[in-house]
């Protein structure tokens, strides 16, 4: 059954191209009270097939339309009373487990109905805390210099119920880069590329690109005429080889760790791979590049390239990386404001994450939070561009490739699930990207990738959060990951250079 794709085509424009749309006709924001249970470290790459949860095919809850409902009143407790929010507060879980039933619903009406998106559940489960939701701000991909602000505040002890996915949020984001910029017979360099679980699907998906995936850690995918596996760190004079070839440039290198490193050494581990992406870029000078983002904590500016900011989808629950999709120029820069984006980062993760945004699509797991739009978004331009699907089937098809990515990226998993524990995750990521009891980045260069080293390079005054408060935040950490339902927590990877 054809399902109607005109607002996948009405949208499509407003995504990309209309800058800072969802945010012109807002009101203006207020300092809320939040209470935040981690800092964004980043895990991508997610557990192995078989420890990932087992649910039947059961397909997502079609929702009725209803109108925009204020699940929390901003002003319904003072700071204090939000500060002193405890899990006696929460309502019943219940609640919360209604919403894996795919009956409570109807299957022929649009799906805006607050209460039955799983998703931002968090909303109504956490009681006295100001959470809001709206369907009437206009879908956007990428982060503009006008997007809306908020206040960092912790948020400890809430219930979180957005999904992290990473090998999901990388596919997605690699999905989108080779749509904008991909054309037939194109070489992709992709630096921290391993262990490439779902690299082949992304391969057949752009079957006219050639990949060149560089990693230290071991490679799970296997070589293709269209795939080349190096193991290895990726480096200066490897930049330069690509130099003249028009390749497009993906990096998802990390070396920074939260749980073995200091605030200080994460900050010199951050500021490394930052430098070192755009030292790569502007040595190879590709067409483009999609590069992870993330400024340091402390008040200032940044010099980097100048491009597009791209929201993540399917990120930490807590995320401030971003996807910057380089300009047309190789060259270009322009400055970042540390505190700027950090403020509308956390807007993102706890205002617009939690937004509806309506589209027709009928899903296994897709409801109308940010993160399910923003893939249905992503998967019909691919569709559009692409495969050269027609609008009458867009929606449909858009539907079997987001249930088709959860078979081939983890066998069980789909989006009717809760989060994976992290504790698994980071096993997973151990057994498969560690040589020798450390990560592989630092095994192939242990003095090049020593952290306590890069941290030196830092001035004392750069120390932009203080070690004594970064453990404090990762003690709140562990305590609320038991009382998360979710039992999401965003952890830094270190799986990748």
């Amino acid at each position: 059954m054809r399902t109607d794709s005109s607002k996948l085509i009405q949208t499509y424009k407003r995504g990309h191209g209309d800058k800072g749309e969802d945010n012109n006709d807002q009101d203006p924001v207020s300092k809320r009270e939040r209470v935040e249970t981690d800092e964004d470290q980043d895990q991508d790459q997610d557990q192995d097939p078989g420890t990932a949860p087992v649910v039947t095919d059961a397909m997502a809850t079609h929702i009725q339309s209803d109108p925009q409902e204020q699940l929390r009143p901003s002003a319904a407790a003072g700071a204090e009373q939000r500060e002193e929010h405890e899990l006696s507060q929460q309502p019943d879980s219940n609640q919360y487990n209604d919403l894996h039933n795919p009956d409570n619903s109807s299957s022929d009406n649009l799906h805006l109905r607050p209460r039955d998106n799983r998703h931002i559940a968090q909303c109504w489960l956490n009681q006295g805390t100001g959470y809001t939701t709206r369907s009437d701000a206009a879908f956007t991909r990428v982060l503009t210099s006008d997007a809306l602000e908020l206040e960092y505040r912790r948020r400890n002890n809430e219930i979180k119920t957005v999904i992290h996915w990473g090998q999901r949020k990388l596919l997605l984001s690699e999905i989108e880069f080779l749509t904008l910029h991909g054309v037939p017979g194109q070489l992709v360099v992709y630096a921290g590329a391993a262990p490439g679980t779902h690299l082949e699907y992304l391969s057949s998906l752009f079957p006219e690109l050639y990949f060149h995936a560089v990693d230290p850690a071991p490679f799970t995918a296997k070589e293709t005429d269209h795939i080349k596996l190096i193991q290895g760190l990726f480096t200066d004079e490897m930049a330069s080889s690509y130099c003249g070839q028009r390749a497009l440039f993906i990096s998802d290198i990390r070396s920074a760790d939260w749980q073995r490193q200091s605030d200080q050494e994460v900050e010199a581990s951050v500021k490394w791979d930052m430098d070192a992406q755009m030292r790569w870029h502007l040595l190879m000078q590709p067409v483009r590049s999609m590069l992870k983002f993330r400024l340091p904590w402390a008040p200032g500016t940044t010099e980097y390239l100048d491009g597009d900011l791209y929201l993540p989808v399917w990120g930490p629950i807590t995320t401030t990386e971003a996807r910057l999709i380089t300009a047309e120029d190789p060259n270009a820069k322009r400055d970042y404001d540390h505190t700027k984006y950090e403020r509308q980062m956390f807007f993102f993760n706890t205002e617009q994450r939690v937004w509806l945004y309506d589209h027709p699509v009928r899903g296994e797991g897709l409801d109308c939070c940010y993160d399910c739009r923003a893939e249905v978004f992503i998967l019909a331009d691919y569709l559009l561009k692409v495969k050269r699907v027609s609008e009458a089937d867009c929606a449909t098809e858009v539907a079997n490739m987001s249930r088709r990515i959860s078979r081939k990226i983890a066998g069980g998993r789909t989006l009717l699930d809760d989060n994976i524990d992290p504790g698994v995750r980071k096993r997973g990521i151990q057994s498969r990207q560690w040589i020798g009891g450390r990560p592989a980045y630092e095994a192939a260069n242990p003095v090049q990738y020593s952290a306590r080293d890069r941290s030196r390079v830092l001035p004392g005054d750069n120390q932009h959060r203080s070690t004594q408060n970064g453990r404090s935040r990762n003690r709140s950490n562990n305590q609320d990951s038991n009382r998360n339902t979710s039992h999401s927590r965003s952890e830094n990877s270190h799986e990748h250079q």
